[in-house]
């Protein structure tokens, strides 16, 4: 039987208004399923194991932990999670008993966790932002530069990358760029994202040509800094893919390859030619950072 709503101690304060949250326990059929889902504010995909799991617990009758988390709702009674619960709930057509707790500011649906934390890449699909995994990668990997940090695992609120999104101007041309560059040289897209990013509003006329030359040719001078480039960056492929056929594991990592293309933009803005990419590489790196800090100021 379902219960009364009653208030919950304690308030949420968000953007100078306080928010009262309720609780109340229902059996939720696919019928009000179905009306949560179609009030809510948004999710990301739903699908994959995580719903099929579901699906095949509430056919069995399983009692599982997975149920225990609330459904959330928002101040408007918009629905915030729970989406795969509930579309496993409509699949199965099996009614389940959930704690509903409603009143949350809606402000709080981009972080809230659904089945698995969410993610940079989900709070942006939800904001409906094109290719949001690789607008995300790429506002990471310009972020980490940004904080002249070069550790592997860089971590970065969801909340920062949206908020770097929504301040930066638009990254889609250099992210389409960066499909492009991948089909020559298949080093991470991000890393010709962000290069292409902060080049293009450094330099314009000198991107242009770098980045010509670094696609095109002609490839018979390979001191040419764009052309050096791009025999060190397949040449790092080459040497991963022979790792992996020996199960060895050997990563390419995005801002050591934003290094070597720094480096070999130095050169080229300098019009010097490139011999090797070690000799100036703390250099480039020091360059990276400024001229990174520099377009995200």
């Amino acid at each position: 039987m379902d219960s009364d709503w009653r208030v919950l101690p304690g308030e949420i304060s968000e953007g100078g208004r306080e928010y009262v949250l309720e609780e109340r326990y229902e059996w939720v059929d696919a019928d009000r399923a179905w009306e949560l889902l179609n009030y809510s504010i948004g999710n990301r995909k739903i699908g994959g194991p995580v719903l099929a799991h579901l699906v095949a617990d509430m056919k069995s009758g399983t009692d599982f932990k997975r149920l225990e988390e609330p459904v959330q709702l928002d101040s408007d009674g918009k629905l915030m999670n729970a989406h795969h619960r509930l579309t496993a709930i409509v699949q199965a057509k099996q009614p389940q008993f959930l704690r509903i707790v409603r009143g949350f500011p809606s402000s709080y649906y981009k972080y809230m966790d659904q089945s698995r934390a969410r993610n940079a890449t989900d709070t942006l699909y939800v904001e409906q932002v094109d290719n949001p995994k690789m607008v995300a990668r790429t506002l990471k990997l310009l972020e980490q530069i940004n904080q002249s940090s070069r550790i592997k695992d860089y971590r970065m609120r969801n909340s920062h990358v949206s908020s770097l999104h929504d301040r930066l101007p638009d990254t889609s041309a250099s992210i389409e760029f960066g499909r492009i560059a991948c089909e020559e040289v298949k080093v991470q897209q991000q890393t010709y994202a962000v290069s292409h990013y902060i080049y293009d509003r450094v330099d314009p006329m000198k991107a242009k040509s770098f980045w010509d030359i670094y696609l095109n040719g002609p490839r018979h001078d390979k001191l040419t800094a764009p052309n050096a480039l791009f025999y060190e960056l397949n040449r790092q492929v080459n040497e991963k893919q022979q790792a992996r056929q020996k199960r060895i594991e050997h990563q390419i990592t995005p801002v050591e390859v934003c290094i070597d293309i720094h480096d070999a933009w130095m050169h080229h803005v300098r019009n010097e030619p490139l011999d090797t990419f070690e000799v100036k590489q703390n250099e480039a790196w020091e360059d990276l950072v400024s001229t990174v800090q520099l377009v995200l100021a």
